[in-house]
Parts: structure tokens; sequence; C-alpha cells
């Protein structure tokens, strides 16, 4: 099976191509249907800097209510990455609307998944919209601690102990005659142990 290590690293790599089309996309409001797409692309697709699938492997993405899975040669699921876009709410929005809900797909295995690894791949969004409310710097911090609080490294491996990867740093963009300035950073938690049964 293909390196998920590598596959994340293909990712970011697919989005600093071209960071000023990311960046504008950012700005709009469903850019989580487009980060998960673009991932897709970069896995089936992309250019090959860090990663290849391997032995006849492929990717889909949204196939039963799945972000993306990495199928094998046989059309047999072997991985599954969950994707969330995050954005500088409240804590409790942040638990509520994205963590929590993440964990329980990540622990939650469907009919046909016997021993598929589960991936939580993490976008971060800070925009200096929000930087009246939290600085750049703390924001990233906080979520770090919540995906430590949440995801405990006793079941998780996580991405550098929970630091998120930079893709893009307050890059900016002049719109409708403001100024933005965003940030966009990633990081990924797997279950440890493939889940061998699904759960009622």
């Amino acid at each position: 099976m293909s390196n998920m290590k590598d596959a994340f690293y293909q990712i970011i790599s697919h989005f600093q191509h071209d960071k000023d089309h990311l960046a504008k996309i950012l700005l709009g409001p469903a850019c989580e249907h487009w980060l998960r797409s673009e991932s897709s692309y970069a896995l089936n697709f992309g250019e090959k800097r860090y990663f290849q699938l391997k032995n006849h492997e492929y990717v889909y993405e949204e196939n039963k209510k799945r972000d993306i899975t990495f199928y094998n040669a046989y059309d047999k699921p072997k991985r599954v990455i969950e994707i969330k876009a995050i954005y500088p709410l409240d804590t409790f929005s942040i638990k509520d609307k994205w963590l929590l809900p993440l964990k329980k797909q990540l622990l939650t295995p469907k009919k046909g998944e016997n021993g598929v690894r589960y991936v939580g791949l993490i976008f971060a969004i800070w925009l200096n919209d929000y930087k009246d409310k939290i600085t750049e710097a703390n924001y990233y911090s906080n979520l770090s601690g919540f995906l430590k609080d949440i995801f405990p490294s006793k079941e998780f491996t996580t991405q550098h102990g929970y630091y998120f990867e930079p893709i893009l740093s307050k890059y900016k963009v002049n719109w409708l005659k403001e100024n933005y300035e965003i940030s966009l950073k990633a990081t990924y938690l797997t279950l440890k142990k493939p889940l061998l049964r699904a759960r009622s």
C-alpha cells in the first residue's frame, strides 16, 4: 500500500504549485469540496514529486460517503481519507463542527472496510478577517492543542507531533478593494491499528 506521508507531501506540493489560485479559492465559502477534489487529483494525476500509486492502486473520491478512498487492483478499499477544512471559529464550534465528527468518521468503518486504514487530513485556514479575534500564530497553536486532546497519541499517529505543515503564509490578495492575507496549513492523523470489524 502507498505511503501516507508521501501522499501528504504530494498533496501539499500540488497546492503550492499555484499559490495565487489557491489563495483566491480559499476566499470562497465552499473550499472544502475543492480541496478534496484537488487532493484526489494530486494523488491520481499530479506530478510525481513525492508519491506514486503502487501495484495498480487508484484513488476515488466521494464513494460511499467517504471523501477519498484508495483501492487496490481488485477494487478493494485499503485506505480512507476524511478531509476537514477548519476556520478560526470559537473553541466549541471547532471541536463540535469539525474535530469530533472527524474522530467519529475515523472510528466507524463501513461494511466492506475491514482492515482499512483511516486517515484524517486537516486543512486549517486563517484570514486577516479574524485578526481581531485571534492571531495566526495563536490559532494554529490552539488547534494543535485541540488535536492532542481529541486524537491522543496512544490511538493515532500524527504528523510531526500535531505540527501543521505550511502551504500558504499570509499570502496577499486584493479583491473588491479589500486587502486580504490568507494562510493555509495542513496535517494528518492516522489510526494506528486498522479496525477489523464494522460497528453496528
